[in-house]
């Protein structure tokens, strides 16, 4: 296309889209402002340029719809950001928190700690006392403890007594070792471990005080004292198989038919 042929197409669209207002002012009752009624007067074609031409209705949606963000198509509005002294005094109360998990653990400054301090639910320096390395740790030894399928590896990820609730919804407490021997395959079947073998910090959710949670509160860690790695506190078989479900369906995977006849 040449120079020509595109001025010749801009201008088409601009007094296109002149007589289109126009027209909407008109049909409102209101005078249309002097730029578009100058731009209705140039529409008239003077000299070389362009007859106007009159739009044809089209199903494809308009560019200034297609480009635009779905917040905007839907007329959802975008959620106020932070204040610069708010944001300021958020990383300020995090930082104070850091100082007191840094001296309690006998720990330097590190930028890990900084960068991975906020999750979902809050501040993990703040609202679990702890830090974002303890937490990594904790969860590596999770995991290696899961793999091991071992109840004496199990047992050392776990803050006694342990909270219990089976698939039905029936809870129970495991207050020690020596009970968690006996009730192990129970507790911690093929499906547990499996989960506990994958768990990451990016997953987790803090609920205020009371430690952090996995799958709808299938997984529950928290510390026992200040700076300290977070141990297992609750199993809940029950969330876990509920979390599951909705991950399937969110994938696209369809549930098993349940058989017609109990086995």
């Amino acid at each position: 296309m040449t120079i020509r042929e595109r001025r010749a197409a801009r201008g088409r669209a601009s007094r296109l889209w002149a007589t289109v207002a126009v027209m909407a002012l008109a049909a409102c009752g209101e005078p249309p402002s002097a730029e578009l009624a100058q731009a209705e007067a140039e529409r008239t074609p003077r000299g070389d340029a362009v007859t106007a031409v009159t739009p044809v209705p089209s199903d494809e949606p308009s560019d200034d719809v297609a480009f635009m963000p779905e917040s905007r198509q839907t007329g959802e509005t975008d959620a106020p950001l932070p204040s610069p002294s708010q944001a300021s005094a958020r990383e300020s109360e995090m930082e104070r928190c850091l100082s007191l998990i840094w001296a309690a653990q006998g720990r330097q400054d590190n930028d890990f700690d900084r960068v991975n301090d906020t999750i979902v639910g809050g501040s993990i320096a703040c609202n679990m006392g702890t830090s974002a390395t303890a937490v990594s740790n904790g969860l590596k030894a999770i995991r290696a403890a899961a793999l091991s399928a071992d109840p004496r590896q199990m047992a050392t990820v776990i803050r006694f007594p342990l909270q219990f609730i089976d698939a039905a919804g029936n809870r129970r407490t495991i207050p020690n070792e020596a009970q968690l021997r006996g009730q192990f395959e129970t507790v911690f079947d093929r499906q547990v471990l499996r989960r506990l073998s994958r768990i990451g910090i990016q997953e987790m959710e803090i609920v205020g005080s009371e430690g952090a949670m996995f799958d709808l509160g299938g997984i529950w860690i928290a510390v026992a004292e200040q700076g300290g790695q977070p141990k297992l506190i609750t199993i809940n078989k029950q969330a876990i198989g509920e979390a599951r479900g909705l991950n399937e369906e969110a994938a696209g995977t369809p549930r098993p038919t349940p058989s017609a006849t109990p086995r």
